[in-house]
């Protein structure tokens, strides 16, 4: 009863200190959050790091998502994504971004969920595992430009971590709703799942397993060659499906295989943990047959094949993030390996963020919003102004404050 008060006492000051400031509150919620093992303030801490996050500056796809939204166009496959806004839209006068705020909150909610359930605090040092994991595994970019992807492998991550443990009687229910859900957010979320289907249904108790992964390393550098020697044959298959892989794998303007200096920085460091992410699930296979460790590890082989490709390598290198918590935190042993792994977590997060993204911030952005001054105001917001205020998204990225100064897309 007495942590049941406590846990109540916590939520009502985030509560209380979300109405005043989202920026207050979220320095508390995350100190609630880390001090109860995550198991507190999930619900504030989301909320209000999406109230931060939708005041920064918008990104490339959430750019061009809106002008679709606006002017009532889609993609090549139609998507729940932006369907659900163009719908909502017919309806009620309702701005785009806070379809934004609500797939933000979505992805941080079911991060921060996941993370806490399955924290395991069997290890007294493992405080720091769940600091480092829940606050520098994801970045503003992975949640903010390639918004669509991580809101589609959220769903999925929301089953697989949390509502199949926590309600094993519904699972079929939540199976069925999140893979529908996530599927018609973004097509790519499908991977997810024939890989859970295989997961489940084959053991992999051999070292299969364990020799795709070496040899994916190998075969990073000769897959462009492979790949363009088939293009053929997978352009005569034809359908939904194949057209989609055909522009994730070929498409001048989007499989690019010219990495620039911070997609190629980027790449090096996702690289290197996935790869080791990679040997920590192979050392744990060796004791166990864990269907989530396999899952884990056939992604990292993935990732690590597909490493030439931009932005197929960036989607399937974002699910690893998004999953390999659970190795960290259910494999037994191996501490030096974890260290090595958590160095490398925060390292990315630092770089990327100092030398990638920040300039986004500070610096020219002018392809996206020339305005550096309304740009520079609008970021500082939630650091300063009432949460109230702040919700009422005509004091920031309105529809019509990005017809006039939002130029990605248009």
């Amino acid at each position: 009863m007495i942590k049941d008060y406590r846990l109540n006492f916590r939520n009502f000051i985030s509560f209380i200190l979300f109405c005043i400031n989202p920026f207050i509150c979220y320095v508390y919620s995350t100190l609630s959050y880390i001090k109860g093992r995550g198991k507190n303030s999930v619900f504030f801490l989301s909320l209000s790091l999406a109230i931060i996050f939708i005041y920064l500056p918008i990104m490339y796809d959430t750019s061009a998502n809106f002008y679709k939204v606006h002017y009532l166009m889609d993609g090549e496959i139609p998507n729940l994504y932006n369907w659900f806004a163009v719908k909502m839209r017919s309806y009620i006068t309702i701005d785009f971004y806070y379809f934004i705020f609500l797939y933000v909150f979505v992805i941080l909610y079911s991060w921060f969920k996941c993370v806490g359930y399955q924290y395991d605090t069997s290890e007294k040092y493992k405080t720091i595992y769940l600091l480092i994991v829940a606050l520098f595994s994801l970045n503003y970019r992975d949640i903010m430009d390639i918004n669509r992807n991580c809101y589609a492998y959220s769903v999925f991550l929301i089953y697989y971590y949390y509502l199949k443990d926590r309600f094993p009687n519904f699972k079929i229910f939540f199976l069925l709703l999140t893979l529908s859900i996530s599927i018609s957010i973004h097509i790519s979320a499908i991977l997810l799942w024939l890989i859970f289907l295989i997961t489940n249904i084959r053991k992999f108790k051999g070292r299969a397993l364990d020799i795709a992964f070496y040899m994916s390393v190998v075969l990073a550098f000769v897959m462009p060659i492979i790949l363009n020697l088939s293009q053929g044959i997978l352009g005569s298959i034809g359908g939904a499906f194949t057209s989609r892989l055909m522009y994730y794998l070929y498409d001048s303007g989007f499989a690019v295989q010219d990495f620039t200096i911070s997609t190629l920085m980027k790449k090096i460091l996702n690289f290197i943990l996935i790869f080791f992410i990679g040997i920590l699930c192979i050392l744990d296979r060796k004791r166990n047959n864990d269907s989530r460790i396999n899952l884990i590890l056939i992604l990292c082989t993935l990732s690590l094949l597909f490493s030439s490709y931009v932005t197929l390598f960036e989607r399937i290198s974002l699910a690893v993030t998004l999953l390999y918590f659970y190795a960290i935190f259910k494999i037994n042993g191996f501490p030096n390996l974890k260290k090595i792994i958590l160095l490398l977590i925060v390292s990315r997060t630092v770089i990327l963020n100092l030398l990638v993204y920040f300039p986004i911030f500070i610096g020219d952005y002018s392809n996206v919003l020339p305005n550096y001054n309304n740009k520079l105001e609008l970021e500082a917001k939630p650091f300063y102004l009432n949460t109230f205020y702040l919700l009422d998204i005509d004091n920031g990225y309105s529809d019509k404050y990005l017809i006039r100064n939002d130029i990605w897309g248009k």
